[in-house]
């Protein structure tokens, strides 16, 4: 997972473990701590990388949907004959049909 993943991630959650500001927050509102957390762990990192809120919340989105993909090709993957798969090669099947779907796209 790259930096901006990672630290999306961190940020994302950071703020929603905050039951402050997370319950105070509409929507639109909630986005701005994101991004300040996230310049945060990326200044913990020594890089920095420029977001507006709106990049932010779609990278976000983007990232759900990819993981959904991945999670349904996971699902597909494991409905078949387990016992005779190992661990690996459910993950690398998964990985496959990942990419033949196209990323998430």
């Amino acid at each position: 997972m790259g930096f901006q993943n990672k630290n999306l991630v961190k940020a994302w959650v950071h703020v929603s473990e905050d039951r402050i500001k997370s319950n105070n927050h509409q929507l639109d509102v909630f986005w701005k701590p994101v991004l300040d957390e996230f310049y945060e762990f990326f200044q913990e990192d020594g890089e920095r990388v420029e977001r507006t809120v709106s990049s932010l919340k779609k990278h976000w989105f983007d990232m759900n949907r990819a993981c959904k993909v991945y999670e349904t090709c996971l699902k597909s993957v494991m409905q078949g004959p387990i016992s005779s798969m190992q661990q690996k090669k459910l993950d690398d099947t998964s990985k496959m049909m990942y990419e033949a779907r196209g990323k998430g796209k």
